[in-house]
């Protein structure tokens, strides 16, 4: 639909029609955000039209009548009562074909001064859009902002809405320009060159979006929020919105990739980000004077636009003293700026600050936000799910030209679901064309990575420097790395590892530094072309790991593992977790011999032992899966017997996530039903049994007769009642002799195991009654 068309109408002499066609055309023009313009109707009024659109609701009132339109008409003062009963919660949008007298203007007028946002086209208007061809949207924007300052109801000088929408433009490209200028370091060290082809949008997305949409700054000059429904109005209260969101994730999920792209977004909003690790990440709030003098604020309410800050990674900024101040004043100038804000009318300043972190370091900086309004998004976007994964896969495969020729099971799905593993996996198979991963999934994505990289030193041979030395390298940069807990090193450290550890290497020094580069081991830092750092703290993990495998494997004593871990490992930097998932993993593959005595050594470490099962326990809540390498160490160590270990090694082996086989369920459970005869919620096993259906085995059933506490039946027979086995059930019972068992017990003294024999008897006879009554 044109302005010529609507135009046009004005030769339709049949009335009715003509005003039924004009009702139709508006809807068809009017910009709106979710559902098109739509007719309602409430008990005694007729809207001609009602939409949402920018945050805002309009109620539209269509007139094409040829005859003026005056005040005192029947036609102005039912819209004019229409805007009054919605108390200001929606703009009254008045269109009329042809004339309305200046009176109506005046009424107009003085519904702006009351509050009543109120706009009116009307006659010579449509002909003045027609001949500039301005946007209908750029004209209600312009009217909504005339409408609210200077109360005119009606904007018909078009060259001031001709400048005023360049002049949004500049300021788009103003604002636009200082967020990228903020981002350039970042995006020039973590935004990959396939970025905008390969990025899968997921929940956590769309939960962040709805956040941002919220502090738009036409949806931060109300303290009242509406919405409709079924034609009609409703509103209620708003508060100020949350400005920080957590971000909060397991390594490798995606995180530094959803900041990449957050800064990338100019359309909803202004997006700009920094590592934490960078210096004075607060100064950017002096940025925004860059902006206008208000702050950026009247620019921000010009574009109707909020600004979106990422500080990503705060667990590679170590906590320290300086960085947690930084943090702190960066919040406190946010609540200076929202004093600004309320000044003007508003109920704080449009911004959105996004940390974020891993979720193993989350402790380091809980006590920073405690007590902030604050989103947390904890472990939402781990993996994604089955339609994002086989999304991804068809755009990184298209983007790093492979194609994938096997049939992908629900392994391979897995460990492709994964972000960081998919494109790790993508870059070893770049320009590879048609891939069979049948023989390489078994292996961890990074492993398979730098045997890729091993492979690729013969393409660009340099004397002396053979794949073994290429991992012993890089393993030994990554310690000193590890050391230092910063992700950085000097070219001239790295030359000087060379010289010192491989003397015969020292001339082709330089050539094997710059090879790393060029394999993407190690990158430049862009600020500083003598940095070098490794391209991922994953990587950093892994060959630290790598470093600590190979000298153990060199020295053949892993009791020096501890001694090792403490010389080289910040918990504050590096995952003590991941680190030792990453040395068992290399030692299953590379030194099978140092494996079999490390797993002896760790199911002999206690305290590794209890931290391992606690973290697991952690990881399973959060949806993960516990791998084999894991299982295999608690096992072993469940065998010595200690309760702690037993009580939760065996809700780690019994999550469903893991998938283990009954036996392996049935000889966890023997264990720490075993090891923990004291403890008074031992029957909470049993009910994690029931989900497995298992509280008829032999073992367990034999356990349960055996004990001397009515909880442990109380949790039994709720077991067999939530399953519906009162067929077994009775099958067992028989064949132990079901009276005897009832005698036995009778000789105990209480009435809880009265109670007891009660339930026995009625579920033996298939009764059902209310569980934990």
């Amino acid at each position: 639909m044109s302005y010529k068309e609507i135009l046009q109408l004005k030769q339709e002499s049949d009335a009715p029609k003509r005003g039924y066609m004009f009702e139709q055309s508006l809807r068809e023009i009017l910009p709106w955000s979710y559902r098109p313009p739509i007719t309602a109707s409430t008990s005694s009024e007729q809207l001609d039209a009602f939409f949402e659109w920018n945050s805002w609701h309009f109620l539209v009132e269509a007139k094409a009548k040829k005859k003026v339109i005056t005040a005192g008409s029947h036609d102005w003062e039912d819209f004019e009562l229409k805007i009054r009963k919605r108390k200001g919660q929606c703009i009254g949008l008045f269109c009329s074909l042809y004339d309305v007298n200046d009176e109506v203007l005046r009424s107009a007028e003085m519904l702006n001064k009351e509050g009543f946002t109120t706009i009116v086209i009307a006659g010579a208007v449509w002909i003045k859009l027609f001949e500039s061809n301005i946007r209908i949207s750029d004209y209600i924007r312009y009217s909504v902002f005339q409408a609210r300052s200077k109360f005119k109801p009606i904007s018909d000088d078009l060259d001031k809405i001709k400048d005023w929408v360049f002049s949004r433009d500049e300021i788009n490209l103003k604002i636009h320009a200082i967020c990228t200028k903020e981002s350039s370091v970042f995006l020039r060290r973590h935004k990959i060159s396939h970025h905008e082809n390969v990025y899968v949008e997921r929940k956590v997305d769309e939960n962040l979006a709805s956040f941002i949409n919220l502090l738009k700054p036409s949806k931060l000059n109300s303290n009242v929020k509406s919405h409709t429904h079924d034609g009609k109005l409703y509103s209620s209260d708003r508060g100020k919105p949350k400005q920080i969101t957590l971000v909060r994730d397991l390594s490798g999920a995606g995180k530094t990739t959803l900041s990449v792209n957050l800064s990338l977004d100019n359309d909803n909003y202004f997006g700009s980000v920094k590592a934490a690790l960078q210096n004075d990440i607060d100064c950017f709030i002096d940025r925004l004077l860059d902006i206008d003098d208000s702050n950026g604020l009247e620019s921000l309410l010009y574009v109707d636009k909020p600004i979106v800050f990422v500080i990503d990674s705060l667990d590679e900024s170590l906590a320290n003293a300086q960085k947690r101040k930084e943090v702190m004043a960066l919040i406190k100038g946010i609540e200076e700026l929202n004093n600004k804000a309320k000044l003007r009318g508003l109920l704080c300043y449009p911004i959105m600050l996004v940390f974020t972190i891993r979720e193993d370091f989350w402790r380091d900086w809980e006590s920073t936000f405690e007590g902030l309004e604050k989103h947390n998004l904890k472990k939402r976007f781990s993996y994604f799910n089955y339609e994002e994964t086989i999304l991804a896969l068809n755009k990184y495969s298209n983007s790093f030209n492979y194609n994938i020729k096997t049939k992908l099971n629900k392994q391979h799905l897995d460990i492709l679901s994964h972000p960081f593993n998919l494109q790790i996996f993508s870059e070893a198979h770049e320009y590879e064309g048609d891939v069979y991963i049948d023989d390489v999934m078994d292996d961890t994505v990074l492993k398979l990575f730098f045997d890729r990289k091993k492979d690729d030193i013969h393409k660009r041979p340099i004397s002396g420097f053979y794949p073994n030395i290429l991992m012993a390298l890089c393993s030994s940069i990554s310690a000193f790395i590890a050391k230092s807990c910063k992700n950085e090193v000097s070219y001239d450290k790295v030359i000087s590892i060379i010289r010192n550890d491989y003397s015969s290497l020292s001339e082709v020094s330089d050539l094997i530094v710059k090879n790393l580069i060029s394999e993407q081991i190690i990158v430049r830092d862009t600020a500083n072309t003598r940095m070098l750092r490794f391209r991922h703290m994953k990587f950093v993990e892994y060959l630290t790991s790598y470093y600590i495998a190979r000298t153990l494997h060199t020295s053949n004593n892993p009791k020096k593992l501890d001694e090792m871990i403490s010389s080289l490992i910040n918990e504050g930097f590096l995952s003590i977790y991941y680190i030792h998932e990453f040395i068992r993993s290399i030692c299953k593959a590379e030194f099978y011999e140092l494996y079999e005595n490390l797993m002896e050594y760790y199911a002999h470490s206690s305290e590794y032992m209890k931290r391992l099962v606690h973290q697991k326990r952690l990881f399973i809540s959060g949806g993960e899966k516990v791998s084999n390498l894991d299982i295999d160490t608690i096992e072993k160590a469940m065998a010595r017997g200690e309760s702690e270990v037993c009580w939760e090694g065996f809700f780690v082996i019994a999550a469903k996530n893991n998938n283990r086989d009954k036996k392996t369920v049935l000889n966890a459970f023997d264990m720490a039903w075993k090891a923990n005869e004291s403890r008074v919620d031992r029957w909470k096993i049993l009910n994690k049994l029931s989900q497995h259906k298992l509280l008829l085995e032999p073992t367990v059933f034999k356990s349960v007769m055996a004990s001397n506490s009515t909880n442990d039946w109380y949790s039994f027979i709720d077991g067999v009642i939530l399953a519906e086995q009162f067929n077994d059930f009775k099958s067992i019972m028989d064949e132990y002799n079901f009276p005897c068992l009832l005698k036995h017990l009778a000789l105990k003294e209480g009435s809880e195991w009265t109670r007891v024999i009660q339930l026995l008897e009625s579920t033996y006879q298939g009764q059902k009654y209310e569980l934990g009554a």
